[in-house]
């Protein structure tokens, strides 16, 4: 079937519906939710190690061909896979513990990019490393290693290779199909990559350097995106929409202040007054109080939640500490 957007992710290649449950409970549920479940950082694999250089404790990036594979059972239910690799300069060694089937993973003379951290117990050894095998076709689609590679948030069941083999599908896919909705005037004024090339180098960039380029122009998307709900917004205040209209008489003002053990100052009293004329006119109030601390802005709050309270409306406070 084609594949949009909108296409359930679970019709992706690679995915199916076991998948696809799993993918939803980090809410990707199309092909789109997918292009756009962003990194949490990278890591630069870019560039390869020659095995002679390599050191223990290192985290390495090394290029070779597999010289051999053994299987070994151990006491009990264990099993050891060993996967031996040669460049020009040295041997390295990949352990598998207990995933017996890697060994029909690896074949002798198969090209290679390994990642891991190295150990030196019986020589230059690496556990449970992220291995690209490259066919012909395949080398021009290294993802695991070898480049900046993206780390995402993950959920049981999927695994960091499968994320980023899903999401590389994804873009290759639909990745052109990402609509472009800023004009192309703003994107040459500010600079910005178009939409499409953003998501695609957000998640494997053709070149380190892109890499922050393409977090530019996203994070200039939130804050577009951020400011264009709040014009609209004004818009259809300015507009006349309305909201409710709560009076506040002598009566009302009388009991709201008798169930606070103090006394008003007169910077309160007069934030008081604006607020409540604000509370009487049919369109929704947009108020900024600004005061330092101590000065009693919770207090002036409090006294519009309670005009509404007593207008037999609700309201809610959202407070930034414990304390408040």
């Amino acid at each position: 079937m084609a594949i949009d957007l909108d296409t359930p992710v679970q019709y992706l290649k690679g995915v199916g519906p076991l998948r696809a449950r799993r993918l939803a409970r980090l809410s990707i549920r199309t092909v789109e939710d997918l292009l756009h479940h962003y990194p949490r950082r990278h890591e630069d694999r870019s560039r390869l190690t020659p095995i002679g250089d390599v050191r223990e404790g290192e985290t390495v990036t090394v290029g070779g061909r597999v010289a051999g594979v053994t299987f070994r059972r151990l006491r009990g239910r264990l099993s050891l896979v060993t996967v031996t690799v040669r460049d020009e300069t040295g041997v390295l060694e990949l352990d598998y513990w207990n995933q017996p089937w890697c060994r029909r993973r690896f074949e002798e003379g198969q090209e290679v990019i390994v990642t891991g951290r190295v150990a030196s117990r019986r020589g230059l050894r690496i556990a449970n490393a992220e291995v690209e095998i490259l066919s012909e076709e395949e080398k021009e689609e290294v993802i695991h290693t070898g480049r900046v590679v993206p780390v995402y948030a993950l959920t049981r069941g999927i695994r960091a290779g499968h994320m980023r083999r899903m999401i590389w599908t994804a873009l290759e896919e639909a990745g052109r199909l990402l609509p472009e909705y800023l004009p192309e005037r703003i994107l040459e004024e500010r600079g910005l990559l178009p939409l499409d090339r953003a998501v695609r180098g957000i998640h494997f960039p053709p070149d380190p350097s892109e890499l922050p380029e393409a977090e530019r122009r996203l994070k200039y998307d939130e804050f577009f995106l951020f400011q264009a709900v709040l014009a609209l917004r004004r818009h259809r205040v300015r507009r006349g929409e309305t909201g409710h209209r709560f009076r506040v008489g002598r009566e009302l003002d009388r009991r709201i202040r008798r169930r606070f053990p103090f006394a008003f100052t007169a910077a309160q009293d007069r934030a008081v007054r604006e607020i409540t004329a604000d509370l009487t006119d049919p369109r929704p109030m947009t108020r900024l109080l600004q005061g330092d601390v101590g000065s009693g802005k919770t207090a002036v709050a409090l006294y519009a939640i309670l005009v509404a309270v007593a207008h037999g409306a609700q309201a809610a406070i959202m407070a930034p500490t414990e304390i408040l």
